[in-house]
């Protein structure tokens, strides 16, 4: 518990500090994403019990980096090489978000009853229905039969 109460110091008394990552609502939130990943690996990660690291030192030596960060690719450096690295996991790391290409105009799929057990679904072109097509017909439910 003091371990964590002497993080959260730390975390204050550089907020108080004037370096500023670019602006200081941008050093603020890198601070809050920093502070919020050391919460979740320290409480929650199954490598910090197994692994002998400083974790409360770990973060006091990361916050000076984050900070000085010029761009979103050099944060994403230190994050890997400060607070994921000591962990020693292939699958625990930061990656920058693709930023995600949205789906073109799509139309809904047509459904149309025939009797009460011969139905159709019109999808003549499935491209035109994205990548999660949506079934116009309110009366089908998967896995019951037309009504």
């Amino acid at each position: 518990m003091k371990k964590v109460r002497f993080a959260l110091l730390v975390v204050f008394l550089v907020l108080g500090r004037n370096t500023f990552a670019a602006t200081d609502a941008q050093r603020i939130e890198r601070l809050e994403m920093v502070a919020d990943l050391w919460g979740k690996l320290y409480l929650f990660h199954p490598r910090i019990v197994t692994t002998h690291v400083d974790w409360p030192r770990v973060l006091v030596e990361t916050i000076p980096k984050v900070e000085k960060a010029a761009n979103t690719d050099e944060l994403v450096a230190v994050l890997n090489e400060s607070l994921f690295k000591p962990l020693d996991t292939p699958f625990t790391r930061a990656q920058k978000r693709v930023a995600a290409v949205p789906d073109p105009a799509r139309r809904e799929l047509a459904a149309r009853k025939l009797s009460a057990t011969v139905g159709y679904i019109d999808a003549t072109d499935p491209r035109e229905y994205g990548s999660t097509p949506v079934i116009a017909s309110r009366n089908y439910t998967p896995g019951r039969s037309w009504s």
